[in-house]
């Protein structure tokens, strides 16, 4: 990505836009100072396929932002852009006030290939209880799926992005996941998760918010 060496890749979302054969690629980079977003084309043909950088988004500064080891959302339908991850600097303590957050930013346009997005920004910002380890989000229809945990302790939680409410959450090591989630996505109607041993799962009518897995 553009002269970044040491940044870790937290989650990939992609953006549907009209007119394009693939939709756009938008990866989470974070180190302990900086946070961004890499907007990948996707071009080729089966067998063949190319990715080329078209925009860099760079997110306020940990601190600035008041969030650290961020997820990020698209929200295709309403064109915003979330961000989720911690009130503190661990994912695996919920000591001194760590709790999670969903900010939300609108979405940047396409026209420009650098964008700087400051605190002043942020449309709104929601809090909440400490989970274990965030691993990725996916929004559809208003409403945001997080997964998170690492191993046997781990869950996706369903929330109404218009409200902030939490209108479900399944356990996954009860689903039948016993691995650790690493992220999630959508094909038609039906929610997947994918763990680190790279097995899908999928989710049923998870777009209903029907929690069975």
């Amino acid at each position: 990505m553009d002269g970044h060496k040491t940044w870790h890749c937290n989650n990939a979302n992609v953006r549907h836009v009209e007119g394009m054969k693939f939709p756009l690629i938008y990866v989470s980079q974070e180190n302990r100072a900086e946070h961004c977003i890499c907007v990948f084309k996707v071009s080729g043909s089966k067998g063949d396929y190319s990715l080329t950088q078209i925009q860099t988004i760079e997110l306020p500064s940990p601190v600035q932002m008041g969030v650290w080891y961020p997820n990020l959302a698209i929200d295709n339908d309403a064109g915003f852009l979330y961000i989720t991850g911690y009130s503190r600097e661990s994912w695996n303590d919920a000591r001194f006030g760590n709790g999670l957050q969903i900010i939300k930013f609108s979405l940047p346009e396409l026209n420009e290939r650098y964008v700087e997005l400051g605190a002043s920004d942020i449309l709104d910002r929601r809090i909440y209880s400490f989970r274990l380890a965030t691993q990725g989000a996916v929004v559809r229809f208003g409403k945001m799926y997080q997964v998170y945990g690492m191993g046997g302790d781990s869950s996706i939680v369903c929330y109404d992005l218009s409200n902030g409410r939490e209108i479900w959450t399944r356990d996954l090591k009860e689903a039948g996941i016993p691995n650790e989630p690493e992220s999630l996505f959508f094909y038609g109607s039906d929610l997947y998760c994918v763990d680190v041993k790279g097995i899908v799962y999928a989710s049923y009518g998870a777009a209903n918010c029907t929690p069975g897995l």
